[in-house]
């Protein structure tokens, strides 16, 4: 395949890539988040910790997961979405997907939800970990952590490591 990277051999197909960022003005010292979209009609392979302080979405045939995938913002802004097709989503051993609740002490934001939709043949492979973290709070009740949904057309699952 002369027209991919060095040491890919992956079905790249077709790719979409967009990216949001909320506010379109930032203050000194404020911060802004950005949400990453990949849609893709191959295998969307992720080989380095991917972390973002939005939400994460991955449309593909495939979802390979050979490192982990991290949002830091909490809540709808650290969604995990992962959406495959025949080929299923694979996380691999030692790896995770982990979200966590905003930085900002005692705002009881809920920490973001893992959402992993899988079509057709397509199986869920989770030998990896998902973490969700939920925040502590001093003045009010802590807060809670993301739900986690797999939903799938078939009935094969591959669960390992820890699911919290």
């Amino acid at each position: 395949m002369a027209s991919c990277a060095p040491g890919w051999s992956g079905a790249v197909g077709s790719y979409e890539i967009s990216a949001t960022v909320a506010p379109r003005r930032a203050v000194q010292g404020g911060s802004v988040v950005v949400t990453v979209k990949v849609s893709g009609t191959g295998t969307t392979l992720v080989s380095g910790l991917l972390t973002s302080t939005g939400a994460v979405t991955l449309d593909a045939a495939t979802i390979d997961l050979n490192a982990g995938i991290t949002t830091t913002s909490g809540g709808a802004a650290g969604l995990v979405t992962l959406n495959a097709g025949a080929g299923g989503v694979d996380l691999a051993t030692g790896q995770a997907i982990t979200t966590t609740a905003t930085a900002v002490a005692n705002d009881a934001t809920i920490s973001g939800a893992v959402d992993i939709n899988v079509t057709g043949a397509g199986t869920v492979n989770l030998v990896g970990n998902i973490v969700t973290t939920a925040e502590a709070s001093n003045a009010t009740a802590g807060s809670a952590g993301g739900a986690v949904t797999i939903d799938t057309d078939t009935t094969v699952h591959t669960l390992y490591g820890n699911q919290m």
